[in-house]
């Protein structure tokens, strides 16, 4: 499961540490840097700050990363080959940038600095208020490859095909470009995707497998049920530059590359 501070010891533990250690120390620290003078004037200040920083910033965070977990766990039938959440992309990045916006506005807000300002007001209650209503629309958006076939959900439309109906699959090496911020410089990473082919044309993509072994796992378990059926299974060989980067991910101590070798030995037809 994904976020540890959510089982009631830990909670617990964490709790006791901040308020016999790290308030403390932030107190202490922040007596010496500012003065002890200053901090008995703002003490209701830096106690929020210390309250931001301490509770709500990992709860929310812990919190956020929870719903997934909880998401994930109910759409779970148990005889998935491979699931992946929100069928459409763009949506799931726009709840993490309005997640990220939360948190970001709140900041000032507990501060007691942003109270009456526009510029934060107006991210804080539009984050608000779309961000849960974007979660509960796309509670079910989800890609599944199980063993009667595959199926994408998104926005209450359902596309599904079971292995009678699938032509072929493909594995296909590309790379993902990141184009960067201000504060991050632009990057690639080199990931693969398994496409499922209707004999009518129509195409599955499942593009979320990255070269670890789990997901380089779940894929050779899909191989291995696609050639089980019969359904010939190809494999795109990579570009030059696919394989450079490639090798990156491979180059990983903890990838085990005798997977890799499987998954992308064509399979002789």
């Amino acid at each position: 499961m994904i976020d540890p501070l959510f089982e009631e010891g830990e909670i617990l533990f964490y709790l006791f540490i901040q308020l016999t250690f790290v308030i403390p120390v932030w107190f202490l620290g922040t007596g010496v840097r500012n003065g002890f003078h200053n901090l008995k004037q703002r003490l209701w200040y830096h106690t929020r700050i210390f309250f931001y920083l301490a509770l709500f910033l990992p709860f929310s965070i812990g919190g956020f990363m929870w719903l997934f977990d909880l998401q994930e766990n109910t759409l779970n039938r148990g005889d998935e080959l491979y699931m992946m959440l929100y069928a459409n992309d763009s949506f799931m990045w726009l709840i993490v940038i309005l997640f990220i916006v939360f948190i970001i506005s709140v900041a000032p807000l507990m501060s007691g600095e942003g109270i009456k300002q526009k510029r934060v007001l107006i991210p804080f209650f539009t984050s608000l208020l779309m961000l849960p209503l974007l979660i509960f629309i796309s509670w079910d958006h989800v890609r599944v490859i199980d063993h009667d076939g595959v199926s994408i959900v998104s926005f209450a439309e359902r596309q599904e095909a079971t292995w009678q109906e699938v032509d072929h699959v493909v594995v296909e090496p590309f790379i993902r470009r990141n184009p960067g911020t201000t504060n991050v410089p632009p990057s690639r990473t080199a990931l693969f995707a398994i496409h499922v082919v209707e004999q009518s044309g129509d195409v599955y993509t499942f593009d979320n497998f990255g070269f670890n072994n789990d997901k380089m796992s779940q894929a050779l378990e899909v191989r291995s049920h696609v050639v089980g059926k019969g359904i010939p299974f190809f494999v795109q060989q990579p570009t030059e530059d696919q394989w450079s980067f490639m090798i990156i991910e491979l180059e990983n101590e903890d990838v085990d590359e005798r997977k890799f070798q499987q998954l992308f030995t064509p399979d002789p037809q």
